[in-house]
């Protein structure tokens, strides 16, 4: 990119990405999803933009922390902020090791939940067969049960959920099964 603006140092450049901070101190497990190839912290983002002659105008974050938004224009030279890096590494190896922790009993949660479930002979249905909801049941695809996902796009109706496999349905379908 920064090759295709070339000396047009007038050139105003913007991105938003998932932030990888959030998803670690807020255990947002359903928000590591296929569609996002890639996590940045703050530090790794304005790193990313410095090393390839990029100078940093504002860097915040939207959608209730869950992406950064990085601006700038082009730079001539090559600047680095090293410090800020190490520190914040460090830091994230820390959030990595508890979200590992936390994560692990969210699984164990709800797996308990289905197993409540499905003693008592209930049926469950996920409602939704969106990126979150692929993500929900591919974690959970070895302990459940669920054999449907209701989803409201009729295109998307009578296909599968990737990997797991369950059948996405319409509302009217589940009426008659009453999970």
């Amino acid at each position: 990119m920064r090759k295709a603006i070339g000396d047009r140092s007038d050139t105003k450049v913007f991105f938003e990405v998932p932030n990888s901070s959030y998803n670690l101190k807020n255990l947002a497990v359903w928000d590591i999803i296929y569609e996002h190839c890639c996590y940045f912290l703050n530090s790794s983002l304005i790193q990313a933009f410095l090393i390839n002659h990029f100078l940093v105008t504002q860097v915040y974050e939207t959608f209730e922390g869950q992406f950064l938004c990085w601006e700038g224009i082009p730079a001539t030279t090559i600047t680095s902020e090293d410090n800020k890096i190490i520190s914040e590494v460090e830091n994230v190896a820390d959030e990595v090791i508890k979200f590992h922790h936390r994560f692990n009993d969210l699984i164990n949660q709800w797996q308990q939940r289905f197993y409540e479930i499905t003693k008592k002979n209930q049926k469950l249905v996920v409602w939704g067969a969106g990126s979150k909801g692929v993500t929900f049941l591919n974690l959970l695809k070895e302990y459940n049960d669920i054999e449907y996902v209701v989803y409201l796009n009729p295109h998307q109706q009578g296909m599968y959920i990737a990997e797991a496999g369950q059948k996405i349905v319409s509302l009217e379908f589940v009426k008659d099964d009453q999970p």
